[in-house]
């Protein structure tokens, strides 16, 4: 079971993404735009605070191995991507490849012992909810109108 302040921590972090995906379902054309602007931005923040934290766990450890460091840089240029590219489309799929390869990094320092039992599965309600707001958004953006 996770500390209770990690467990709140990480759904307060991932609350913005459902909340702006569902703005761009059914908000209104400037709400849908402001929605994903913020979506895009806060998911690019979110994505490179969530490589970084590899990079803690190789501090905590005293890792003088590059792995970790080098993924946790990598996650904030795939953040920056995400940012710099020009469709809408592209820029979600860039994000939700990105935390996957951090939840897939996630469950390996878990089971290496590098990162507590109960981070796996907090990572993974996080996770799912990053990447079904994505999805959602994605959705919206191909399909949607307005």
């Amino acid at each position: 079971m996770p500390p209770r302040a990690a467990f709140w921590t990480i759904l307060a972090l991932a609350a913005p993404l459902p909340a702006c995906a569902l703005a761009m379902v059914f908000g209104s054309t400037t709400v849908k735009l402001t929605a994903y602007i913020y979506l895009l931005n806060y998911g690019a923040v979110l994505l490179a605070f969530a490589g970084a934290v590899h990079w803690g766990l190789a501090v905590a450890r005293d890792d003088k191995a590059w792995n970790s460091y080098v993924f946790a840089a990598v996650m904030v240029l795939v953040a920056w991507l995400a940012l710099g590219l020009v469709q809408p489309g592209p820029r979600l799929i860039v994000l939700g490849l990105g935390f996957f390869a951090v939840f897939i990094a996630d469950r390996r320092a878990v089971s290496s012992g590098q990162a507590p039992d109960w981070h796996r599965g907090t990572r993974k309600l996080f996770t799912l909810v990053v990447l079904l707001s994505l999805s959602l958004a994605f959705a919206a953006v191909r399909y949607g109108s307005g």
